[in-house]
């Protein structure tokens, strides 16, 4: 992904927000990246670059904010793995993993994200109805 990036265009690559969809939504990613505007050269490279390099694992155990991790079953960019880690290391954490659903789940199941949110904002402050 990095070097095809770095060798976009402005309308960035076609096979990372495929890649970023689950596959079941092919049509939800050629249409996100249709209507996606341009990025001035280099930016999805150093984009991309700043996620592979950020690490801050050892942390994750400071976070004791209630915290609701919302992950597509079928996410290949952050594999659900990765949240179960961060849901195992930081207390007060919740964890959705949405099914039938990639990188952008709030696209490709925006009910079942919908819900997810309004059950935790319901167990975390009881304002799911407001």
């Amino acid at each position: 992904f990095l070097a095809a990036a770095r060798e976009a265009g402005p309308t960035g690559v076609p096979l990372i927000t495929q890649t970023a969809f689950d596959a079941a939504h092919a049509d939800d990613a050629d249409a996100y990246h249709a209507q996606r505007p341009p990025v001035a050269a280099g930016v999805l490279a150093r984009d991309l670059l700043a996620c592979d390099q950020f690490d801050v694992m050892q942390e994750v155990t400071r976070i004791t904010q209630p915290t609701l991790l919302i992950v597509g079953a079928n996410d290949r960019m952050t594999p659900p793995k990765f949240s179960e880690y961060l849901a195992a290391r930081m207390p007060n954490t919740t964890l959705a993993i949405i099914p039938d659903a990639g990188h952008y789940a709030q696209i490709e199941q925006p009910q079942r994200v919908a819900d997810a949110l309004r059950a935790w904002l319901g167990e975390a402050g009881g304002i799911a109805d407001g």
